[in-house]
């Protein structure tokens, strides 16, 4: 796959968003990138041990228990970051180039869940999740990374750790 200048931006702001989502959640990660490959434009690589919480509605670790709910929602919040970070970009839902992280979603995260549950939690994530990104400093952090993956095209955990820091401290300084 090749990309135009506007598929690299949204690309950069998708991956760029999950990438924040993973430092906000505490989740550590081995690299993100905007590297295209057979299956995507790019993508966030995860540290081993990274458990995507698959629902089972017959299993101790059910979304149906409110103890383990805030496992499920930090998995979605991540996934659903890049979606986001595109629409508050483009001011539009990419469906098709989010088209892994969606399915993923559809096929594991909202797997087993009513019908009725299944709608308003993919309503309240959506919102959950445009509501943190656009604050002003996570907002400007997504932008930061971005940036900087369109200069560099892969980023570690540590980068953009480092990236996101000197991003605050520069916005501490402006105030």
């Amino acid at each position: 796959m090749t990309k135009n200048s506007r598929q690299l931006e949204a690309t950069s702001f998708h991956e760029a968003g999950h990438a924040v989502a993973c430092l906000l959640t505490k989740r550590k990660f081995k690299f993100v990138t905007i590297r295209s490959d057979d299956e995507s434009l790019g993508h966030l690589k995860h540290d081993k041990g990274f458990s995507l919480y698959l629902r089972k509605l017959d299993e101790e670790n059910s979304f149906y228990r409110p103890d383990e709910l805030s496992k499920f929602l930090k998995v979605d919040f991540i996934r659903m970051a890049g979606l986001v970070s595109e629409k508050i970009l483009l001011g539009k839902y990419n469906h098709i180039g989010a088209r892994i992280d969606y399915k993923n979603w559809v096929d594991n995260s909202l797997k087993d869940l009513t019908k009725n549950l299944s709608i308003r939690y993919q309503k309240f994530l959506l919102d959950y999740t445009n509501e943190v990104l656009t604050t002003e400093r996570n907002w400007s952090n997504i932008k930061a990374v971005a940036t900087a993956l369109i200069q560099n095209i892969k980023l570690t955990y540590a980068q953009v750790n480092q990236i996101i820091v000197d991003d605050n401290i520069k916005s501490l300084n402006k105030s």
